[in-house]
């Protein structure tokens, strides 16, 4: 009877002050109100009272308006699109991941790519667009430290609304625009159709170049390189000339793992939606020592020493050798659909120096990178390695792959297989690397004589943005990929390929490995392209 009573003085109290709304109402004689209708008109109050809090979003309005002007939050669109605007006014434009037209939230690299239509569950749809948003913001945190100190604090205020900072702002907004797009089936179907890495080559340039006839002058160098180099490793290492002496480079001292501790980090780091090896930041740490070669260099002069590239007074990088450095490096292969750990170690040389003014190939800044493939046995299924223009690559397959034959009818590069992995036992690889060319003349394990100088193992991502003397920052490599000032002449002789200033060094994701026919050193089908896996149970050893 209380909640009677309330509740009908409360409806006729609210009732007393509508204004009448409807015309013609016809006046009707007032009646008392029984219980059942105080009730209905309290709760038709409750309703109303309750459908005005949801449309405010249940929070409290403040009693005053504050007195500072709010201004609107700028939404997520303008800051992907101020953001490119700035790094293109700037010059400062990462290449290494592609972009994703109608998504600027998001990038792609070749072995993602590879995903796109076999994607056939939301949490997979989920891991697959976290994974193209966090290259994304690797991108971008490199962009935003290049930027003018000016156009950063400009943005930085511009969009304090959306983070404290432009980085935090980034990572907000993509989790708002992933949550969007992964609900839009529509938007979904754009992803999976504009995902895709372009190759590095370029068709017109073949097609002025007489690629089918100038392509057969250039297979027939290749070929003969290829046999030299054969011969070179068919040579006793202890017959290798040697110009100056050998200086042996050595990893961080630290303790191997195990082949079945191996297998544990790939196989629990495996467990996702999309069984993609992913091992955290410290099993990486302990997988990179492990697999981490000694180099062995013929040292004549401080260009055959390796180094930390730096930006130098004069704006041209240059390679501080005081203190040795290796870049490390994930990748992922795919080998008859399964996903890989791929371990990539990357050196830098101050140059390779010129014989003459008729050498085509030598220039300033030089380096090799050397990839280990590990399969899901703890052994590696491949190593592999090219200087970091993309040339020279070579491949050095397990006694688990068997190197396919050429197609025929098709121009195509032969693959250089020097000589087959070393089987393991109990000793690092050593990579024996030529003076001034630094090209690489032996693969061999050997127990003891660990002397020499210890590197730094660090992130390759350090080189998208180095500091310079006037306190700005800026990426080794260009909007186009390419470390300036690394060009060479051989570009004036090889431009019918395709390949974009050959010789030239560049950023990953670039590298061009074949002049005939079109390979990809990132491409994840590399090795079920260029090999057949047989007897995938043999125990190699390789380690």
């Amino acid at each position: 009877m209380h909640l009677y009573r309330f509740c009908g003085r409360a409806s006729r109290r609210w009732l007393a002050v509508q204004p009448c709304t409807i015309p013609r109402l016809r006046h009707r004689p007032q009646r008392p109100y029984t219980g059942d209708e105080h009730l209905t008109r309290c709760a038709a109050i409750v309703v109303v009272l309750l459908s005005l809090l949801g449309c405010s979003g249940l929070s409290p309005r403040p009693t005053a308006m504050p007195t500072t002007t709010v201004r609107p939050t700028p939404n997520c669109t303008q800051l992907f699109s101020s953001l490119d605007a700035a790094t293109s006014r700037a010059g400062v434009r990462d290449a290494q991941d592609a972009r994703i037209d109608g998504f600027p939230y998001l990038r792609v690299n070749r072995f993602l790519a590879s995903y796109r239509q076999q994607l056939h569950s939301a949490p997979q749809w989920r891991q697959w667009l976290s994974a193209l948003r966090t290259l994304d913001r690797h991108a971008r945190a490199a962009e935003i430290a290049n930027l003018p100190a000016t156009a950063r604090a400009r943005l930085t205020t511009s969009f304090a609304a959306l983070g404290t900072t432009l980085n935090a702002a980034v990572y907000r907004c993509g989790q708002r625009m992933t949550d969007a797009d992964l609900a839009n089936a529509s938007r979904r179907a754009q992803l999976r159709a504009r995902a895709t890495v372009a190759d590095d080559y370029r068709s017109a340039w073949r097609f002025f170049g007489l690629y089918p006839i100038t392509a057969l002058f250039v297979e027939h160098g290749v070929a003969r390189l290829q046999r030299r180099t054969r011969r070179i490793f068919e040579t006793p290492l202890r017959d290798l000339p040697v110009s100056g002496h050998l200086v042996r480079y050595l990893p961080p001292a630290g303790k191997s793992l195990s082949r079945a501790h191996v297998v544990d980090i790939l196989r629990t780091s495996s467990r996702n939606p999309m069984s993609i090896p992913q091992p955290n930041r410290s099993q990486l740490t302990e997988l990179f020592d492990t697999f981490a070669p000694i180099y062995e260099i013929d040292t004549l002069d401080h260009n055959d020493r390796i180094g930390a590239p730096f930006w130098g007074a004069d704006a041209i990088p240059q390679i501080d050798t005081q203190h040795p450095v290796v870049y490390r490096l994930v990748s992922h292969a795919r080998v008859h659909g399964r996903a890989l750990l791929q371990l990539n170690y990357v050196i830098w040389f101050g140059a390779r120096e010129r014989t003459s003014a008729f050498d085509l190939l030598g220039g300033h800044l030089d380096g090799l990178t050397w990839r280990v493939t590990l399969a899901a046995d703890g052994r590696p299924l491949m190593y592999d390695v090219m200087h970091n223009c993309g040339c020279y690559y070579m491949a050095f397959p397990s006694a688990r792959l068997r190197l396919r034959a050429p197609q025929p009818g098709h121009l195509q590069e032969p693959v250089s297989v020097p000589a087959p992995a070393p089987p393991a036992n109990g000793a690092r690889m050593r990579l024996r690397l030529a003076h001034r060319t630094h090209y690489l003349e032996h693969i061999y394990r050997k127990r003891g004589d660990d002397s020499g100088v210890h590197y730094n193992l660090i992130a390759y991502d350090q080189l998208r943005s180095l500091p310079r003397a006037d306190d700005s920052r800026r990426s080794l490599f260009g909007e186009n990929s390419i470390v300036a000032g690394t060009e060479r002449a051989e570009r004036w002789l090889l431009w019918p390929m395709g390949v974009v200033a050959p010789g030239a060094m560049r950023q990953w994701g670039h590298h061009a490995i074949a002049f005939v026919g079109r390979r990809q050193f990132d491409d994840p089908g590399l090795i079920d392209r260029l090999f057949t896996t047989t007897a995938p149970n043999q125990p190699d050893g390789a380690n």
